[in-house]
């Protein structure tokens, strides 16, 4: 019987180097708009708010496995791929809008909100077809992208 062994090599690191890389240009877009961000967290960053705060994080995260570990057993695999279909679509499409805005406030280009969607259902569409009906290189490279994106987020 012949067993096969893992060798670890540099080339596993190039997914997350480059999901480093495109959170790091995402970051500086951010930083460079000087965009004013909300706080995402409901209490303060103290020590109680920071153990409250994780909480609520690890609490929200049990009750959506729970959902989509139910949907599962009544709706099967389908609903379930539906879901994660639909919640990466959003998450796209928001993530563009959210950037292409940066973007052309950093490039001083007069835009509409209209121009905004537009370019950002683009985005989504090649996205959506990259990572669901291609399933090749550009798939990973997709994500990669949305991972760094909402990384940097």
């Amino acid at each position: 019987m012949t067993e096969e062994k893992f060798e670890a090599k540099t080339i596993y690191l190039t997914p997350v180097a480059a999901s480093l890389v495109v959170a790091f240009l995402c970051g500086f877009l951010i930083v460079y708009s000087e965009t004013s961000l909300e706080t995402i967290t409901p209490l303060p960053d103290t020590e109680f708010g920071a153990l409250i705060n994780a909480s609520l994080f690890v609490t929200l995260i049990a009750l959506g496995a729970t959902f989509i570990y139910l949907a599962m057993r009544r709706f099967g695999i389908s609903f379930v791929n539906f879901l994660t279909g639909f919640a990466f679509t959003a998450a796209v499409f928001l993530m563009s809008a959210f950037y292409l805005d940066i973007l052309f406030y950093i490039l001083d280009f007069q835009y509409s909100s209209l121009e905004i969607a537009v370019l950002a259902a683009l985005i989504t569409f090649f996205a959506d077809y990259a990572v669901f009906l291609r399933k090749k290189e550009s798939s990973g490279l997709s994500l990669i992208c949305v991972g760094g994106a909402l990384g940097a987020f």
